[in-house]
């Protein structure tokens, strides 16, 4: 937890120590059988009810490693974050903390619980709110928004068990039933048999599949998580070594808009899957700080993921966004080309070649099917990293913007201009995140980055 000023210091003391004491006073969980409340069955991640909960599968808080739990409100809010226990016998640790009007807070995991992995969710009275994260450690730097759907069938795409990757997915179960999960893949060869396929996982609980043992040396893996019974949220993580990139599950759109397509220094891709039986139409457009630049069409095949370099399309800083014919699942990876002698070869030998993505930076994430007019993000504050957002216009007309930073100090908005078919980078300068409100939509995300890591986080629209 942290703060910019001394008053703010002694606030954040004041609530972490209740957290801590919140943690060490929880009660046990419901019983888990049987179930308590009705399983969710939405399908889009947005912040649009005053009661909500948001799902956090990936998030570890150890001896090198910690999480930032970042939490954003448009209303005032109470909020109780849950952390189940990976042992079934003992009770989950939870920690309850309030929201101001148009505020947002950060929670380091490891002041709640520090036991390694700690999958969670965090379930709101209020709002409209949402949560993302950003995991940390001397080496990597990761993260995304965390999700507030549980559709039945779920959609990974982007992965890859090649030579110097290590890929997992982990099934995470924060509900009061047991479920049971097919896991089927596609890659490069056509369908992919993942080892297991029908995998259980118990309520309140989660299961790592190793795919890069499972189904090693596929240089394109993606993957369906389809539940039989009860209902998981999946999420990919890579990691090259140093490191790591994760990103969750999506349905299935014929749109796909991402702010962040492209950063100066590392090599961004496209990964696209058409999961259907016929040949899709695909068109790639590309957006800059200078308006449109011309993309890319073409047609997608079913199958197998199709991986589109776009630093071969544009260069610099873009967004892009996606229209196909067919539904499809996408996601945009970007990873921080790395040659041997960097890595430390001696004098004399023959001249490096690239080794692709293996110790680099890394980064990875999904995009939203549509524009929007109002924003939340969360965790753009953390005074250890540099962050900043990204607003990409697709529209003919010019948006007008203002960004509200959520300190709940009432610092003033700004407003700013985003011409049609341009995209703003906007440097995080005041409060932990941003309401953001355009007069037409827009899409929003934003990057963070420090010396040995990157991570790009998508935005959040708000009904």
């Amino acid at each position: 937890m942290r703060a910019k000023d001394a008053g703010r210091r002694i606030g954040a003391a004041v609530v972490a120590s209740a957290l801590v004491a919140a943690a060490t006073l929880a009660t046990p969980p419901a019983d888990p059988v049987p179930p308590v409340f009705a399983l969710p069955e939405l399908s889009s991640d947005v912040a649009g009810e005053a009661q909500s909960i948001w799902y956090c599968p990936w998030a570890e808080a150890g001896a090198e490693r910690d999480t930032v739990i970042s939490m954003a409100s448009l209303g005032a809010a109470d909020a109780v974050m849950t952390i189940p226990n990976p042992s079934p016998a003992d009770e989950a640790d939870t920690a309850e903390l309030q929201l101001g009007t148009l505020s947002a807070f950060d929670v380091e995991l490891g002041e709640v619980v520090r036991r390694g992995q700690a999958p969670m969710f965090v379930e709101f009275a209020g709002g409209p709110a949402m949560v993302s994260t950003l995991m940390r450690s001397n080496t990597l730097l990761s993260g995304d928004r965390c999700v507030a759907s549980a559709p039945k069938v779920w959609y990974l795409t982007g992965g890859t068990t090649r030579s110097g990757i290590q890929l997992t997915l982990r099934l995470f179960n924060p509900f009061p039933e047991n479920a049971r999960v097919l896991v089927s893949g596609s890659s490069e060869f056509g369908n992919e048999p993942i080892p297991g396929g029908s995998l259980d996982v118990p309520a309140r609980s989660w299961r790592d599949i190793p795919l890069s043992q499972e189904v090693p040396f596929l240089d394109e893996l993606s993957v369906t998580v389809s539940s039989e019974t009860g209902l998981v949220l999946p999420t990919m993580v890579m990691a090259n070594g140093t490191d790591e990139a994760t990103w969750p599950g999506t349905p299935l759109s014929e749109t796909w808009y991402f702010p962040v397509g492209g950063v100066e220094g590392v090599e961004s891709e496209l990964v696209i899957t058409n999961p259907g039986d016929a040949p899709l139409t695909l068109d790639v457009e590309v957006f800059t700080s200078e308006g449109p630049v011309p993309g890319t069409s073409m047609t997608l095949e079913p199958g197998g993921p199709r991986r589109i370099a776009l630093s071969e399309i544009a260069s610099g800083a873009f967004g892009i966004s996606v229209t196909s014919s067919g539904r499809t699942a996408a996601v945009v990876i970007a990873s921080e080309v790395v040659v041997e002698e960097e890595l430390g070869g001696g004098e004399g030998e023959a001249p490096p070649e690239e080794s692709g993505p293996l110790g680099g930076k890394l980064a990875g994430t999904v995009g939203r099917n549509s524009p929007a007019t109002r924003w939340l993000v969360a965790g753009t504050g953390n005074v250890s990293i540099t962050s900043t957002v990204w607003l990409m216009n697709t529209g003919l007309q010019p948006a007008t913007v203002t960004m509200q930073p959520l300190s709940g100090r009432g610092e003033e908005a700004e407003e700013i201009i985003v011409g049609d078919g341009e995209l703003i980078r906007y440097p995080s300068q005041d409060g932990l995140g941003y309401f953001i409100e355009a007069s037409q939509p827009i899409s929003v995300a934003w990057t963070a980055s420090s010396a040995l890591g990157l991570a790009f986080i998508a935005g959040v629209a708000v009904e």
